[in-house]
């Protein structure tokens, strides 16, 4: 009993430090548009990402009194990937000499870790706004969306991202079948 103690011990130490050791100084982001088709915009847009957040960091991990923040290098150029995959697939070409033009402010994009001793939190959550103008009249709506999930001991960085990346696809998913911005965009069809 007292030799399987500290092999226990260690064992759970070794496990710690390697989960550790798995994390970078980046939050890396990539989420896809992977929803099917809800409306046939039949039009060309210009496609503007705008990153409005105030603070830059994606992930933010709380441990005591102890705080590390991950930022997400060319987030604005991953939003406007994901919503130009999701603009496609619904009938729209993506043009910047488009007359409809689309933006996207990104008013918050992060997950909060609370690492405690036996376990750990995360609770992610994103807004972002959609403007569309058109001919001088203006579409504009705020989309919300959160999740949160526990898991024992450390957290793994890359779950945590998978988190931010689903969430940012279920967003984008309830944008593009949004039936008021489906409208909207159906009366300048050509």
């Amino acid at each position: 009993m007292f030799i399987r103690l500290p092999i226990w011990s260690l064992l759970v130490v070794v496990l710690f430090v390697s989960g550790c050791a798995n994390r970078t100084t980046q939050a890396i982001l990539d989420p896809k548009y992977q929803s099917g088709q809800y409306t046939q915009f039949n039009q060309s847009v210009s496609l503007n990402i705008i990153d409005q957040r105030a603070k830059s960091a994606t992930i933010s991990v709380a441990h005591g009194d102890e705080r590390f923040l991950m930022p997400t290098q060319g987030l604005d150029s991953k939003m406007f990937k994901v919503f130009e995959q999701a603009l496609k697939v619904n009938g729209a070409q993506v043009s910047a000499l488009a007359t409809s033009q689309l933006q996207v402010s990104i008013h918050s994009l992060n997950a909060t870790v609370t690492q405690n001793t036996i376990d750990h939190v995360s609770e992610a959550q994103i807004a972002l706004q959609v403007f569309v103008n058109r001919n001088g009249s203006q579409f504009s709506k705020m989309y919300n969306g959160q999740s949160q999930f526990r898991g024992p001991f450390g957290y793994d960085q890359a779950k945590v991202e998978a988190q931010l990346n689903k969430l940012i696809e279920q967003l984008v998913t309830r944008i593009m079948s949004d039936p008021e911005l489906n409208n909207y965009m159906q009366k300048g069809a050509s």
